[in-house]
């Protein structure tokens, strides 16, 4: 399977979806769903990733080099990807057994696709597509309960949190074996002081038509310390020895692959959070409490560009200062330019490979949001200036569109 291929496929259900893109529809019909990652900016950067050549490559590849050269890529990472989930599964620690277990699931279950896929000729027949999923969701199972059964036994929140992950992955059913001991509700009491948690009890209370859970929760995760999703627990992968013993390209396909895991994490539900905080309902002094507290965790402490781009939009309802809510507009936008440019220079310059690795290892270890902030920072610029160099290109881009469709309708 291509690098691309794979990410597209870790990524399911979320293709070419940007947190604004989430902000509009949770305060419409659509709402970000359990296959909906919290990483926007992978579906532009695997391919320009998997298209550049490395630095030691002057001369473009030919069709042929290029399919030799992925053919050879993947099976260096999938070997390094095994022994990597071997010497996990031998760690002292409970939560790195747990991360060896869900590497060896995400592998046996993009074997099973590949392979289900390739037996029923999924290319001319596209309800196979379906058959295949449930093929490969038996065989991922024993992994599940095996990760299951190590959060049950330890009771540590960094375990769970990865169970509670592995048991939601790419699911279509209700939790079965092991999983079905696995709950929001038990993650929350492990870690009452989590945002993370809370808001996944309030998706859940919200489907069970449960409304004082809902506003228990969404109270809880507002008075939280913390909002931690515990994928930090991830970023060892990329500091590993084992890793930076290959080749430059194959430690590029780890680090791809280990971020397109993380972007098939699930996210909480949003929609009962937007429907509380919603423009009417904050004009209740109490609501609007609760939902300030609940933005600053959003925007303050968070992770990812959804929930600052979310806690934007709340924050905007129960009214705070113009200036504050421009900061951290300038911070939103500055992510979006800062990876394309990300991708623009991986066309043109085998050297930003060095800056993407370091961005995939801080973004597994602090948080999207502030790996890019990270990366401004070094580079001298400010987030006011990026933010503008993106909307001004938007501008740029919406004229353009404009004068072209006015060109067509031209008689």
């Amino acid at each position: 399977m291509s690098l691309c291929a794979l990410v597209y496929i870790l990524i399911l259900g979320r293709r070419g979806h940007s947190a604004d893109d989430l902000v509009s529809s949770s305060t419409r019909s659509r709402e970000p769903s359990n296959h909906d990652s919290q990483f926007g900016a992978l579906p532009s950067i695997a391919p320009a990733l998997a298209k550049s050549a490395p630095c030691d490559e002057r001369a473009p590849l030919s069709p042929e080099e290029y399919r030799a050269r992925e053919t050879r890529i993947q099976r260096l990472r999938d070997r390094t990807i095994s022994d990597l989930s071997k010497q996990l599964a031998e760690n002292a620690r409970p939560a790195q057994r747990a991360i060896g277990k869900y590497l060896e699931m995400v592998a046996v279950f993009q074997a099973a696709m590949d392979d289900a896929q390739s037996k029923t000729r999924c290319s001319e027949k596209e309800p196979c597509e379906e058959d295949a999923f449930l093929v490969a969701e038996r065989q991922k199972s024993p992994y599940q309960d095996a990760i299951a059964r190590l959060a049950v036994e330890n009771r540590n929140a960094d375990v769970y949190a990865i169970a509670f992950y592995a048991c939601s992955h790419l699911a279509k059913s209700a939790p079965a074996g092991q999983c079905a001991q696995l709950s929001a509700r038990q993650w929350a009491r492990l870690e009452p002081r989590n945002a993370v948690p809370w808001l996944f009890v309030a998706g859940e209370a919200a489907e069970q038509n449960q409304p004082a859970l809902v506003e228990e929760a969404i109270y809880r995760a507002a008075r939280a310390d913390e909002s931690n999703s515990h994928r930090s627990e991830f970023s060892g992968l990329l500091d590993s020895n084992l890793l930076k013993l290959q080749p430059e390209e194959v430690q590029d396909s780890v680090s791809l692959y280990a971020f397109g895991i993380l972007a098939a994490i699930p996210i909480p539900r949003y929609q009962p959070v937007m429907a509380y905080c919603g423009a009417n309902a904050v004009n209740d002094p109490n609501r609007r409490q609760v939902c300030d507290s609940l933005a600053e965790v959003m925007t303050g402490r968070a992770d990812s560009m959804i929930s600052l781009s979310l806690g934007i939009r709340i924050g905007e309802r129960v009214g705070w200062p113009e200036s504050r809510l421009q900061a951290l507009r300038d911070r939103k936008d500055s992510f979006y330019q800062f990876h394309s440019d990300l991708v623009e220079s991986l066309r043109d310059n085998c050297g930003s490979r060095g800056m993407l690795r370091n961005w995939f290892r801080d973004s597994l270890q602090f948080g999207e949001v502030e790996a890019v902030r990270r990366e401004i920072s070094v580079s001298g610029r400010t987030e006011a200036e990026m933010a503008g160099r993106f909307r001004a290109e938007q501008a740029a881009r919406v004229a353009r569109e404009v004068l072209e469709k006015k060109a067509k309708d031209l008689p």
